[in-house]
């Protein structure tokens, strides 16, 4: 039941009778019966059963077309057409009748839903809803939707509802004007009847309410499927009702909720004609706040659990309010206010997106989340919103511990994190950066904004609660990082702009940031003193007892361990973004380091199944440590407390202990950075890494002893304690030290050197104060055993490591030296003999590594292997800290032991680390000794590849430096000096592996760097590189690695072997020339001689003083040299040539196949580029149009210097084995004059050429031929020439053979045809009979090339093999056409039709064929429907087949979409269906110019100036010839819109689309005529635009049929700007044109005078001036206007019905003024191209686009030259270098200038000072003066200097531009 909820009075819904007492009618004459029935009180039960049976059921779905409604309604309706016996019954009811009508108005709504349901139907419906549209019955549906009767307003809204979607929405437009909109008072209503009911569950889509119907009915006029106009104009004129469905739709079922959005945004949003300005005022404030309710509909609302309802409002809002440029979000300027004039900025404001601005307002981000979400992506799109949002949001950020509270705190950080709109930084449309940056406030706003922040700030880190502080820590670290992005940002732009600190706008911009941040933060003792606090948290359990209460506490590491991570986040970010506030506090920033105490035992144990707390605890670490790297305060040698343990103690205690990666690292990087800058390593800053590497990382259990029973403790505490000892000793007295290091480096330097030639550094001071100290500290025993053992093992690893940086080991080898005398046994522990003997392994161990030479091993003693089985046999502890402590308790025994391990020793310990902790088994190899593989085949590395990824991963590690690398190689470079030479290849290979993975991470400077290292800076391998006795194996590890690393071809790699090339170049050029030995020595380096000493080698070669065994091994590698040289450095070709004959000499005494090819490139150099004609093509693919075209003038200029002498050409002709270089020499002898053409025509019979290859004959052969005819030279006659001419057609027809070779070859078939006119005739038949030999199935394109040639050269001769050419191309082209599409065929169709007009006596019955297969299957094909369209005008068809396949084509399934698309990509599919089309109408017009035949063509036709509109115009014009009847009855119907149908010209016109009319309007089709409807003149640019003489028509038919008559459609007449073009066409060239145009606008006029039109006077004043400058009336066409002028009338015509448009105050201002237009003038120019106002940009820019559009005509330009235009536009060019808009808007206005005012030299002088810009417009500029100019006139005028700057794009940047 159906009732309103304000009004209960409404009269109830009746109910239907139930089915079965219902009569069923089965014809037409049942429903006649009762329709005529005059018992109105009797006739209720029929019409409910006749209701009942044609109404369409809930889910009925999909009306099939034999469905028995269709049926009986379309019998009924033939019989009566329009249902008038319906309708006469309702005009005989009475209004009381309710109950009838109801049932009346329901059959007529199914009437139309089911004749809506297909498109054959469609006939039946409409006579009855025109019917309905006619006043008297909409009148009384309106009056029906203000009555009282719920039913009667149900059904009424269905039958709106079933008109408005009447076939597909074609009477939609006349549904909205006949609806009663003006009911102000009962239409509101409608949307309050709701259904009642709480147990109808139904859909209320499937079942609708009155509210329901009526929202559907408001929602079907904005649907997708609606016209952009009937949208517009709904909008524009009912937008309450469509406002109003949105305050109920809070109560609204989801189904309904779905459907509102879905339409809104399809319909809405996604269609691009609907003005964006109509949307965003529906969707202002007021509709945003009530879709906001429905953020409370969060939950499921039926079974389904994804139906929420704010889920649905959620992503529509996400949709239209987070996505610049779309919805109601626009794209502003992000931190930098609006531009705009000071009226607007009082208004509205500084900001675009005032409506997402208030709408933020009123989000509840702090207790909904989807709120939240939306609110964080509108601030995301929109960054200028942010700093205005905290004032009006007004969210509580004083702390206390609540969920709300924690809500707006968490909000606010979010914002705070969004990122840096770093595009709003550059200058609108450019990569440039503003020049002043954004505003303070706005940007301290987006940092820390002004709502007491620092306030609120202290009091949470001072808060009670450790929630509040947590919360309070994470909202103060995003404000610093996002102070950071800022700062980082603005330092960007400072550097890009080269700003000074002192000038520089951005520079003092980010200091007061600087200044304003620190104002807004809270003071740094405020979070020193939150990082003190003592994080604790005591849960009391009170227990009640007699005697009180017992409380007990209970600590939560995890809580407390939190807080102090953020405490010290926040201490690093304050350091790291405001140093300077840190400094000023008084902070001992050494204390931070106090919680690292004690620590290292929990750092070392945990990482198994690490807790919460652990985790806060590595990042609080973490903190500190970059905390204090970033500090300038931290003095590392600093005492703890009262302790006399230093800082650097605790740092090194920590790395030893950590197992965390993150903290080692950390650490690495603070402690090189401290050490580095302190005067311990002032010489090297990365020699502390090497100190660190060298630490012990093995730790022991407590109680642990040697075998001896020497007890031993934790060797990292002893070396710490012992180098803070050492360090502490230095930096008291330095100098000492340092004396000590120089002495010792003085005794290793030769007699003949000094120190100071030294080009590294030594090691640091530091050293000689570790072994002094160990010295006596041995010699006073106050270290234990196990100390000096740790000690020393310290001090082995740290020499080594050392030796990585210094090639020069000298200095290291006396450091070993001096550790041997202090480590004598005698000086160590007697009592403890295995100690003593670990001490003493330790120096062997650093003998063995500088000694690099393999020694044999000892073996281990028995004692040994036994216990080494016991421990295998061991079980493997449970606990992981158990498992490590054994694991290096194992490397201890192992260095402990007595003898060495071998291979199968050191695999058993691998193989029981593995199980105990596998990352001990890396401090595995510190401690063995190297030396005969025993490490690599005890870890199973047996191949070579292998060792060396593992060695250069563990030299570079993960992520290779620079100075790791070069450590690498120098350690290499050590071994490789004292290295036998079967090791060397293997170093060498190892070497190469190590440069290969440092290229990959290392920048190409670097890596250059590195490489220099190796081959400049290492005096070891410079010694490889000269050395002349090298084995096999060190020689081919040196090839390897000069293959790997250095490129022959780069310039820089050849500069590093400099010294070495010249040293091999003297070699060769000394007498040891002949010395074979010396000479395969040196061959490896001739390729990287430089160019100069090579071709000084080349000559060298061509004396007569070699032996040939001498030629033979150098003349490859020096050819191969010169040959990569040339084809890479053009600059060497010119030298090539000039010993092209010594090469040839060479090539008599050598016979080499490099040397072959050498010299078939000098050859080929020296001819000009391309001269063949088959490399142009490759050329321009594989280069850019510069390199094309400088490459071909120094081909050019390299030919100016011919080669002459002596030339062994027979030698290469008859020679046995030929190659490509071969073919390419003999041609290019050929092309150069150098092989006589008797020579050649006798070497063609002889059996030397019969036995080539067809490749090579074919090429030779076409080289002949084309200079021949090139000469214009007739050949002789000759017996060879039938011969050649069948093998050259063998070779064509040959599929297998290579498609250039077959191509060559029809040239060769076409210059041999016209070359030797004796045989002629006999090759023609040869063709011939050829052709008709080919089976169906073939077509070969080379045949056709040959008959395109033979018909440009012999046009009457080839006709007969042209004809039969074609036929057998036509057969061909009917199995192709039956067949799939093949691309590659594409090319043959094309060739054939050419040929088609040459061809005589093609057969009808071929063309009919062909033409059925083609619209059967190959409709979409283009090229084939081209090839049929132009074999049509050659035959006679009769009428009836042209008929029979011109409804094919109209009635083809996919005829609509391929001609009915007019996208880019379809339009050639699109022409050539059209052009067959027209030919086909054009056959027989008496036939074809049918009804049927033309309809389908108005709704593919679209009115524009392509090729296919053009040809559809002339077919429309044909029908009305040969009909002799006008088609305007059909064009009434015509619409813009795809698959839409007008129902008058009115609505045809105001269907088409005013941004397209008014581009016809400014670029005007000049050449258009009105006699020529055809189109073919269009340019590309053109064809999208209308056709004003069908424009021109169309409106004169809707003048004379059906002109409009409301305000609104004489507003929506003129929006389209169609008069505008009216005035335009007056400055048309053609006079039946301007006459047809004034006839329109004399119309316009006439019908204006009695228009309600409120713009009226304004448009007649425009049209009376135009009046006033023309003359009187007369027989003859009116004059033609300046261009000048009718634009400025046009664009002040569209800007009255445009008002918002700039430039329609300027105009209307510029024509008030005036009483009459001055025609010779050029309007506007000097206000707006010098305008003063502040959109002076604007001003100038439309100026000179309205000086470009005008020029049409040399009138025109006459006008303009009056004004001195061309000077003005000039000297503004050359006066705005910078402003590359203006440039390019100047460029488009010349390109439509005549060659007046010395233009060309104007274009000179720019050419020659351009920066490289607008090279594109330069072409368009050039080519128009080469198109419109008189060359020969030119010439004369000149002098010939118009080439210079018509030349210089070519020649200078255009290329660059256009193609690189």
């Amino acid at each position: 039941m159906h009732t309103t909820t304000s009004h209960s009075s409404r009269a109830p819904v009746v109910k239907r009778p139930k089915p079965e007492h219902m009569r069923v009618f089965s014809s037409a004459e049942d429903i006649n019966s009762i329709l005529r029935s005059q018992n109105h009180e009797n006739i209720t039960p029929d019409l409910t059963a006749l209701r009942n049976q044609l109404s369409i059921r809930p889910g009925e779905g999909v009306i099939p077309p034999q469905d028995a409604r269709l049926l009986l309604i379309q019998r009924w309706l033939n019989n009566v057409p329009g249902a008038h016996d319906l309708f006469s019954l309702w005009d005989s009811v009475t209004q009381r009748q309710n109950s009838v009508l109801a049932l009346l108005v329901s059959i007529l709504s199914s009437l139309l839903t089911l004749t809506s349901s297909h498109y054959t139907y469609h006939v039946l419906g409409q006579p009855i809803i025109k019917t309905i549209l006619t006043p008297t019955y909409t009148r009384r549906l309106n009056s029906y939707l203000g009555g009282s009767h719920a039913e009667l307003i149900l059904v009424t809204l269905k039958l709106f509802n079933a008109m408005s979607s009447f076939a597909g929405g074609h009477e939609k437009k006349s549904v909205l004007e006949a609806f009663g909109w003006e009911l102000k008072v009962s239409l509101p209503k409608l949307l309050n009847m709701r259904r009642k009911s709480a147990f109808d569950t139904s859909d209320t889509l499937t079942k609708p309410d009155i509210r329901t119907l009526y929202l559907l009915f408001i929602l079907s006029f904005v649907g997708s499927d609606s016209p952009a106009q009937v949208k517009a104009t709904f909008i524009e004129q009912h937008r309450e009702p469509f406002l109003s469905i949105f305050k109920g739709v809070i109560q609204d079922s989801y189904a309904v909720v779905r459907r509102v959005f879905e339409i809104c945004w399809a319909g809405l949003w996604s269609d691009p004609k609907v003005k964006r300005t109509l949307k965003i005022n529906l969707f202002n404030e007021i509709t945003i706040s009530h879709l906001l309710k429905l953020y409370d509909r969060n939950v499921a609302e039926d079974n389904d659990p994804d139906h929420v309802p704010a889920d649905l409002l959620h992503h529509f809002l996400l949709a239209i309010c987070t996505r610049p440029g779309q919805g109601i979000c626009f794209k502003d300027r992000g931190w930098y206010p609006r531009e705009s004039d000071d009226d607007d900025e009082a208004g509205r404001g500084k900001i675009y997106n005032r409506i997402l601005a208030n709408v933020l307002k009123t989000l509840k981000v702090n207790e909904d989340l989807r709120q939240q979400e939306l609110a964080l992506k509108i601030l995301s799109a929109c960054p200028e919103l942010v700093s205005g949002y905290w004032s009006g949001a007004a969210l509580t950020l004083e702390p206390r511990l609540s969920s709300k509270w924690i809500a707006n705190i968490s909000f606010f950080g979010s914002v705070l994190s969004q990122p840096v709109p770093t595009w709003s930084f550059h200058l609108p449309g450019t990569d440039l950066y503003q020049p002043t940056p954004p505003p303070l406030s706005t940007i301290s706003e987006n940092i820390l904004p002004s709502v007491n922040t620092k306030v609120h700030f202290t009091r949470g880190l001072q808060s009670a609660s450790g929630l509040v502080q947590h919360c309070t820590a994470l909202a103060l670290a995003k404000c610093l990082a996002k102070y950071q992005e800022v700062i980082k940002a603005f330092l960007d732009v400072e550097a890009v702009l080269e700003e000074s600190e002192s000038e520089g706008q951005w520079c003092r911009r980010r200091r007061d940031i600087e200044r304003e941040v620190r104002r807004r933060i809270p003071d740094f003792q405020v979070i020193v003193a939150f990082s003190q606090q003592k994080f604790e948290e005591t849960s009391v359990h009170a227990k009640t007892m007699n005697s009180g209460a017992v409380s007990e506490a209970t600590t939560n590491p995890s809580r407390t361990a939190l807080l102090s991570e953020s405490a010290h986040r926040l201490l690093w970010m304050y350091q790291r973004c405001l140093p300077m506030v840190v400094a000023e506090a008084r902070f001992d920033v050494g204390k931070l380091l106090q919680g690292f105490v004690g620590e290292k035992m929990t750092m070392a144990e945990g990482g198994e199944e690490m807790t919460a707390a652990a985790r806060f605890h590595i990042a609080r670490q973490l903190h500190v440590l970059r905390f204090l790297k970033d500090s300038d305060q931290f003095v590392w040698s600093g005492k703890i407390g009262s302790t006399s343990q230093s800082y650097l103690t605790v740092l090194l205690s920590v790395l030893i202990a950590t197992d965390i990666l993150a903290v080692r690292r950390a650490l690495f990087d603070l402690l090189e950075h401290v050490l580095g800058e302190s005067i311990l390593f002032q010489d090297d800053p990365t020699e502390p890494h090497l100190w660190l590497l060298s630490l012990p990382t093995s730790h022991r259990r407590r109680g642990t002893e040697s075998p001896d029973g020497a007890a031993l403790t934790d060797e990292g505490e002893a070396v710490i304690v012992f180098l803070d000892d050492c360090i502490q000793r230095y930096l008291k007295t330095p100098h000492r030290y340092v004396e000590v290091l120089d002495v010792l480096a003085g005794s290793t330097v030769p007699p003949n050197q000094s120190t100071n030639d030294r080009d590294e550094h030594l090691s640091s001071p530091l050293l000689m104060t570790v072994l002094e100290q160990l010295e006596i500290k041995i010699t006073k025993r106050t270290l234990s055993p196990s100390d000096v053992l740790a000690i020393t093992s310290f001090v082995r690893k740290l020499v080594f490591r050392l030796s990585s940086k210094q090639q020069d080991l000298g200095f290291l080898l006396a450091v070993a030296d001096r550790f041997d005398v202090m480590l004598q046994v005698e000086k160590l522990f007697i009592e403890y003999p295995v100690i003593t003997s670990a001490i003493r392994r330790e120096v062997a161990l650093l003998r063995a590594a500088f000694s690099y030479q393999d020694t044999p091993l000892q073996e281990i003693s028995e004692e040994a292997k036994a216990f080494l089985s016991v421990v295998e046999e061991m079980p493997i502890p449970v606990a992981k800290a158990t498992r490590k402590a054994s694991a290096y308790e194992l490397v201890d025994w192992l260095r402990l032991v007595q003898g060495q391990f071998g291979p199968p020793e050191i695999a058993r310990v691998v193989a029981v680390l593995k199980k105990l902790h596998p990352p001990v088994i890396s401090i595995l190899p510190e401690h063995i000794f190297p030396g005969a593989g025993a490490l690599w085949k005890g870890l199973d590395v047996i191949s070579d590849g292998a060792c060396c990824e593992i060695l250069s991963e563990a030299a570079l590690g993960d992520e290779p430096k620079f100075e790791g690398a070069k450590r690498a190689v120098c350690l290499v470079g050590h071994r490789l000096a004292d290295s036998a030479a079967e090791q060397t290849r293997g170093l060498f290979f190892l070497l190469v592996t190590i440069l290969k993975r440092a290229s990959i991470t290392l920048p190409s400077s670097e890596f250059m760097a590195l490489k220099e290292v190796v081959f400049s800076r290492s005096n070891v391998i410079k010694s490889y590189l000269i050395s002349v006795s090298l084995s096999d194996a060190e020689r081919e590890g040196l090839h390897h690695l000069m293959k790997e690393i250095l490129d022959p071809k780069d310039t820089r790699d050849r500069e590093l072997l400099a010294t070495t090339s010249l040293h091999w170049l003297r070699v060769l050029m000394s007498n040891s020339i002949n010395d074979l030995t010396q000479l395969s020595l040196a061959s490896p380096w001739i390729k990287y001689i430089q160019h100069q000493e090579l071709f000084s080698l080349l000559d060298t070669l061509s004396s007569n003083s070699l032996s040939a065994e001498t030629i033979a091994t150098l003349l490859e590698p020096i050819v191969n040299a010169i040959k990569m040289m040339t084809t890479s450095e053009s600059d060497h070709v010119h030298a090539l040539i000039q010993r092209l004959p010594p090469l040839l000499a060479l090539y008599s005494k050598s016979t080499s196949n490099t040397l072959e090819e050498l010299i078939a490139i000098a050859i080929q150099l020296s001819l000009p580029a391309y001269h063949d004609g088959f490399q142009s093509g490759e050329a321009f693919e594989e280069r850019n149009f510069i390199d094309v075209v400088r490459m071909a003038e120094s081909r050019w200029s390299l030919n100016l210097d011919a080669w002459s002498g002596d030339i062994p050409v027979r030698s290469f002709l008859s020679q046995d084995l030929w190659t490509l270089s071969t073919v390419t020499i003999i041609s290019g002898l050929l092309y150069s004059g150098h092989l006589p053409q008797d020579h050649f025509i006798s070497w063609l019979s002889t059996d030397h050429c019969t036995a080539r290859s067809p490749e090579h004959y074919i090429l030779v052969l076409h080289a002949f031929l084309d200079v021949t005819s090139s000469q214009g030279e007739k050949l002789a006659e000759d017996n060879c020439w039938i011969s050649q001419f069948s093998r050259i057609l063998d070779v064509v027809l040959d599929t297998e053979g290579s498609q250039s070779v077959r191509s060559r070859g029809s040239v060769c078939l076409s210059l041999m045809t016209c070359s030797i006119p004796s045989k002629m005739e006999e090759f023609l038949a040869i063709l011939v009979r050829t052709v008709q030999r080919l089976p169906i199935s073939k077509m070969y394109p080379e045949l056709l090339f040959v008959g395109q040639s033979l018909h440009a050269r012999l046009p009457q001769l080839s006709r007969e093999f042209i004809t039969v050419l074609v036929k057998h191309g036509i057969q061909w082209a009917i199995r192709y056409f039956a067949e799939e599409d093949d691309p590659r065929l594409n090319t043959i169709l094309i060739d054939l039709t050419s040929l088609i007009h040459v061809a005589s006596e093609i057969k009808p019955h071929l063309v009919e064929t062909i033409l059925g297969v083609a619209v059967q299957n190959k409709l979409s094909h283009s090229v084939a429907l081209q090839f049929v369209t132009a074999l049509l005008p050659h035959v006679q068809l009769k009428p009836v087949v042209v008929n029979r396949h011109l409804q094919a084509i109209l009635q083809h399934t996919n005829f609509f979409r391929y001609s009915g698309n007019v996208s880019p990509d379809t339009a050639s599919i699109r022409d050539a269906v059209v052009q067959l089309l027209y030919t086909l109408f054009n056959l027989h017009p008496t036939n074809t110019c049918q009804v049927t035949h033309i309809e389908p063509l108005v709704k593919i036709y679209r009115g524009t100036l392509s090729k296919a509109d053009g040809l559809i115009l002339s077919i429309f014009r044909l029908f009305e010839i040969e009909r002799k009847v006008s088609i305007s009855s059909l064009l009434c119907k015509w619409s813009s819109t795809p698959n839409m149908l007008s129902s008058t010209s009115l609505e045809a016109i105001q269907s088409l689309d005013a941004i397209l009319v008014l581009r016809t309007c400014l670029a005007f089709p000049s050449w258009r005529k009105l006699d020529e409807l055809t189109t073919q003149k269009a340019s590309p640019h053109e064809v999208q635009l209308y056709d004003p003489v069908f424009l021109m028509l169309l409106f004169a038919q809707m003048l004379a049929e059906n002109p409009p008559e409301s305000a609104f459609a004489w507003v929506a007449i003129f929006r389209t700007n169609i008069a505008s073009l009216f005035i335009r066409a007056l400055s048309s060239k053609y006079g039946n044109i301007r006459d047809i145009a004034l006839c329109q606008l004399g119309g316009l006029w006439q019908h204006l005078e009695n228009a309600d039109l409120q713009e009226r006077p304004h448009v007649l004043h425009i049209l009376t001036l135009l009046k006033d400058v023309l003359p009187a009336p007369s027989n003859e066409p009116p004059r033609r206007l300046p261009s000048h002028t009718t634009l400025l009338l046009a664009h002040s015509l569209r800007g009255i019905f445009y008002p918002s448009n700039f430039i329609y105050p300027i105009t209307a201002r510029f024509l008030l003024q005036r009483p009459e237009l001055d025609t010779s003038d050029v309007p506007l120019l000097y206000n707006m191209l010098y305008s003063s106002s502040d959109e002076w940009k604007k001003e100038r820019g439309w100026i000179i686009r309205f000086l470009s559009d005008g020029m049409m005509s040399t009138s025109d330009w006459k006008v303009l030259k009056g004004r001195h235009s061309w000077d003005l536009l000039a000297s503004l060019f050359q006066s705005s270098q910078d402003d590359h808009t203006l440039h390019a808007g100047i460029l488009d206005a010349t390109t439509s200038l005549l060659l007046k005012s010395g233009l060309l030299s104007w274009i000179e002088i720019q050419l020659l000072t351009s920066r490289g810009h607008n090279g594109v417009e330069w072409v368009k500029v050039l080519d128009n003066i080469m198109t419109v100019v008189d060359p020969g006139k030119l010439e004369m005028s000149t002098n010939g200097e118009w080439r210079a700057p018509t030349a210089l794009p070519s020649s200078r940047w255009l290329p660059k531009q256009l193609f690189g």
